[in-house]
């Protein structure tokens, strides 16, 4: 992340409170200290005045977006090449980003598939090469056996959910029995991708 990425302060759930706006994000939810992390650092905006849409799935789209204004939104070099990236597109600019700089690529030569629900190792990966990017990925590494479906993982995201697990970017999700899984090939929600890019800011930087 670059250094405009700021510590934030204890909420006090009051005027201050930078997700005061959304209605659907309450004091006691487990989100709201990464929603005002991303919305205090201009990362995540809402999907209206007063909806974050915490549940909603993360797309491509917004991915990318997110990573673009973490890295400072660099100019890009050249035009997205995708013929499903209108040029007037909010995240036009981000996939062009994304795609010169190896971070996330194409679903085809062609297509960016925006609209596209991403996963968790998917995000896995994605931060993975963006801190390869910036100099900050160290070594992968990490063990997943804890995790009851950690055979369920890809193979090409294996090591990218293992340094993600290892540096506390991703956590299990707790299931009904108290069993931690992975959930690696589950849709990503806005919620939990606010905890995880506060989590990769607060642990890699």
């Amino acid at each position: 992340m670059t250094e405009t990425i700021a510590k934030l302060a204890k909420c006090d759930g009051g005027k201050d409170c930078p997700s005061r706006a959304f209605t659907d994000v309450t004091a006691g939810s487990w989100c709201h200290e990464h929603i005002d992390f991303v919305v205090t650092n201009g990362l995540f905006y809402g999907t209206s005045n007063s909806i974050f849409a915490p549940d909603q799935h993360l797309t491509r789209a917004m991915m990318v977006t997110v990573l673009w204004r973490a890295a400072g939104c660099p100019e890009n070099k050249s035009a997205s090449v995708f013929a499903d990236v209108a040029d007037g597109a909010y995240y036009a600019k981000a996939v062009a980003w994304a795609a010169e700089n190896g971070v996330v690529l194409g679903t085809s030569a062609k297509t960016f598939s925006p609209n596209d629900n991403v996963t968790r190792e998917q995000m896995a990966v994605i931060l993975f090469r963006y801190a390869k990017l910036c100099g900050k990925a160290g070594s992968s590494g990490g063990d997943l056996s804890s995790f009851a479906d950690a055979g369920c993982v890809s193979a090409y995201a294996a090591d990218a959910m293992a340094w993600a697990v290892k540096n506390g970017i991703i956590l299990g999700v707790r299931g009904t029995d108290g069993t931690y899984y992975l959930n690696a090939k589950g849709s990503a929600t806005r919620a939990q991708a606010a905890a995880v890019f506060m989590r990769y800011a607060n642990n890699i930087g």
